[in-house]
């Protein structure tokens, strides 16, 4: 089974304040990071961000843009990561 998918949320003291947990992906968010991933590098990087931002949410339909705007770029890249990797599984798995 995969680990789950976490992004924290930081105060300004840079402590957790808050921790998103996910244990899985469901299928259209996968969808979306497959897709977004195959035009990052042709977009703005406004629009690569927004995009991001848009998979994240997807992942945690709960979070807030004041809790995005707390994480960590780093974080939030590696979730992102975390679900084209979960999507990626699909072609390689035989």
């Amino acid at each position: 089974m995969e680990s789950r998918i976490e992004l924290n949320i930081y105060d300004g003291n840079d402590e957790i304040v808050e921790t998103y947990s996910a244990r899985g992906v469901r299928w259209g968010v996968v969808e979306d990071a497959l897709g977004v991933d195959e035009q990052l590098k042709s977009m703005t990087m406004a629009d690569q961000i927004s995009a991001m931002k848009s998979v994240v949410t997807g992942v945690f339909p709960s979070i807030t843009d004041e809790h995005l705007r707390a994480a960590y770029l780093e974080d939030i890249v590696a979730c992102f990561n975390s679900v084209k990797s979960r999507g990626n599984q699909i072609n390689t798995k035989k």
